[in-house]
């Protein structure tokens, strides 16, 4: 009986030491997050290799999507113009990294003079958007010699962009003929022979916890 006493008067006493704020900090916070998922497959059409990643959202993505959101006198975008892009590149991206938030759409294309259609953008301009969740492809990228490329023979992915549309629907070369650079994910160098194609989707969530 005295123990049960003295373990109520100890919870008691924990009560009120803890301050009511911290009590907030034990509430499950909401994630909001996107995620890119990349799946290659070989000539046959065969998958050999998934991967999926989480994004880092850009400075000139949050402020994008606070423009869009709030009314800020900026002239909103229209869906020909808006986030529904995305596109694969050559360069490195550190996961994670700090620097990550100010790459811009320049950078993020590299030095390597990429000249093949290495972005693809969701056909009709029409992201799909359903129960807060915003999802792009998913899109297949295609290996091969000529206009028609999205990759050349042998090149390697490392890095996946989310980009701005451009006028039309039309695949187009370079994250920056688009606009900014949304986001981006590093992902497993991922080298194509030809014929073989990666299918790519990304998911940008906006799911709030109800509790």
């Amino acid at each position: 009986m005295y123990k049960f006493i003295g373990l109520a008067m100890l919870g008691v006493f924990a009560m009120m030491v803890i301050p009511g704020g911290n009590f907030d900090t034990l509430q499950s916070e909401n994630v909001l997050y996107g995620m890119a998922t990349i799946v290659k497959n070989d000539s046959q059409g065969n998958e050999v290799f998934q991967q999926s990643v989480h994004n880092q959202l850009t400075d000139a993505g949050e402020k994008y999507i606070l423009e869009a959101v709030f009314a800020d006198a900026i002239t909103a975008k229209t869906d020909d113009l808006s986030i529904g892009t995305i596109c694969v590149s050559l360069a490195s991206v550190t996961p994670k990294a700090a620097g990550n938030e100010t790459l811009s759409a320049q950078d993020f294309d590299g030095t390597d003079d990429l000249d093949e259609k290495n972005c693809k953008q969701s056909p009709n301009n029409n992201v799909a958007v359903s129960n807060s969740v915003a999802t792009i492809g998913s899109l297949k990228f295609i290996s091969e010699t000529g206009n028609t490329a999205n990759v050349n023979e042998d090149d390697t992915i490392n890095s996946i962009g989310i980009c701005q549309n451009i006028s039309g629907d039309a695949d187009y070369a370079n994250c920056e003929t688009g606009g900014i650079l949304f986001a981006v994910v590093s992902v497993t160098a991922t080298t194509l022979a030809a014929g073989e194609t990666v299918d790519i989707t990304y998911k940008f969530d906006l799911v709030s916890a109800e509790t």
